[in-house]
């Protein structure tokens, strides 16, 4: 607001209460902002303490991230990751960053004024020589040879975990060794990582490795699993082994129901179709045998679109466009977008679950 000797006064505010019979505006503008959120992520937050205050900071200028103020026995503060699963670190700490304002499009809903820009904490353990012995071990350890149709190139799914473990010491504690959601009964605390074992026989005295795909020379496989504590004095009596990840080409031969193009009586489902994981194998079955069934009673095979995260996937696992095809897990990505726009990931995937709930809704009547 301008004072009548022409200096500028206090902000208008919705409480401002004018006197006089003129008054004069001036309008006052400031950069786009956003809002730097510090966390702690949840497997860590059992053995962190401290806390941090939101940072506000304007688009396309540099701006010093405060100091980590989060502690953690044992541990010391390695920097910033930009996902609550990230183990990259992608700021040390007290960093300068700059964050450019970015249009959106209709995939991308841009930037926004206000948006939070979450940072998770990373740590690097105080390692006991035994732990960075082992994990050392894992990684430099010898390979079985590559024969004939066996590929290096895994799939990210059924990574090896010496290939993991190559890739920072944080991958497996985040992969097959992930402790979130277990506590030790004796200290009450969450530990560190964990090995799974399932087990393998009605006697109850053989288990296996949960999510431990290896590669690794059998000699290496016992060497090196056995220097996980628990595991000290275990007898191997079965070692893993990498097997090849075979599939139709299905784009070529199979139909949106997962049905032989050539004979439709004949159908298929599961992984060798090229769907990746336990949800899709049995999403697949399901459009199959429902499919199969409309056709033995000469009722038309239902639709379920690409609306749905099951047609979607089928009409991927089928579609003849693709020209280097591979397994593919469900997600937003292959499921039909949104005639309108929805701001907002968690908006426009909820508007996609809606819609999907809909197609199903309408396929019943």
């Amino acid at each position: 607001m301008k004072n009548e000797d022409g200096s500028f006064g206090e902000a208008v505010t919705k409480d401002t209460v004018f006197t006089g019979d003129q008054v004069t505006l001036i309008a006052k503008w400031r950069d786009y902002q956003y809002i730097i959120k510090y966390n702690v992520k949840y497997s860590d937050k059992s053995t962190t303490t401290g806390s941090m205050a939101d940072q506000t900071a304007p688009f396309g200028q540099d701006v010093t991230l405060t100091r980590c103020g989060f502690s953690r026995e044992g541990y010391e503060f390695a920097g910033w990751a930009e996902s609550s699963y990230g183990t990259e670190v992608k700021y040390l700490d007290g960093a300068v960053i700059n964050r450019p304002f970015e249009e959106g499009d209709y995939w991308d809903d841009g930037s926004e004024d206000g948006e939070t820009y979450n940072l998770y904490a990373i740590w690097t353990e105080n390692k006991s020589p035994e732990q960075k012995e082992a994990e050392e071990k894992l990684a430099a350890a010898e390979e079985a040879e590559v024969h004939g149709f066996e590929d290096k190139n895994v799939f990210e799914g059924c990574m090896p975990v010496e290939v993991m473990a190559r890739r920072g010491e944080d991958t497996l504690r985040y992969g097959p060794l992930k402790p979130v959601g277990l506590r030790d009964p004796a200290t009450d605390r969450e530990p560190y990582a964990v090995v799974q074992l399932r087990r393998d026989n009605a006697a109850g005295n053989i288990y296996n490795l949960v999510g431990f795909q290896t590669h690794l020379r059998f000699p290496e496989q016992k060497r090196v699993f056995s220097m996980i504590p628990a595991l000290h004095d275990a007898e191997f009596v079965r070692y893993g082994v990498m097997h090849r990840n075979t599939f139709l080409n299905s784009p070529k031969l199979l139909d949106a129901c997962y049905a032989d193009r050539r004979d439709p009586m004949v159908a298929f489902a599961g992984q060798m179709t090229g769907v990746e994981g336990y949800v899709e194998s049995c999403a697949s079955g399901y459009l199959a045998a429902v499919s199969m069934a409309a056709r033995l009673e000469g009722r038309p095979v239902p639709d379920f679109g690409t609306v749905t995260a099951i047609g979607a996937l089928a009409h991927y696992v089928s579609d003849g466009t693709v020209a280097s095809f591979q397994p593919m897990n469900v997600n937003f990505g292959i499921i039909a977008p949104l005639e309108q726009r929805v701001r907002g990931k968690a908006n426009k995937n909820l508007a996609i679950a809606n819609r999907s709930l809909a197609h199903l809704e309408a396929m019943e009547k």
